[in-house]
């Protein structure tokens, strides 16, 4: 527990919240990592650092331009190790046929997009 001196009273520490979400709604310039580079994202939520799990809040942050099927707002990537997995999820269903080969084109060229963008 925290002593917040402000407040004079016990409760959880606060850490930064929205690090990698902050600004969606409003300016689109993006902090970078630790080298302190910006890179204006327009109206995206790609980040070249971890954004680590990502949970049912974070998710309904993400602009549907974050998802590789952006209509049905599924197989999410905000950063390289998201599109990473969503291109292994996306063939795990094209090989149980779940998913189509056009579908999985779509996850496919997002997921390298994402990913070419952090190199």
């Amino acid at each position: 527990m925290y002593r917040s001196p402000a407040l004079g009273r016990l409760g959880p520490r606060r850490r930064t919240v929205g690090r990698y979400f902050r600004g969606l709604r409003g300016s689109h310039v993006k902090r970078l990592s630790s080298y302190g580079e910006t890179v204006n994202l327009g109206r995206t939520a790609h980040t070249c650092r971890r954004v680590g799990k990502l949970t049912a809040a974070k998710t309904k942050k993400l602009p549907a331009s974050a998802f590789g099927l952006p209509q049905e707002r599924a197989y999410p990537m905000p950063d390289p190790s998201h599109a990473s997995n969503a291109k292994a999820r996306a063939k795990q269903q094209l090989n149980a046929k779940k998913l189509s080969k056009v579908k999985y084109n779509m996850i496919v060229r997002k997921a390298d997009r994402v990913i070419a963008r952090c190199k």
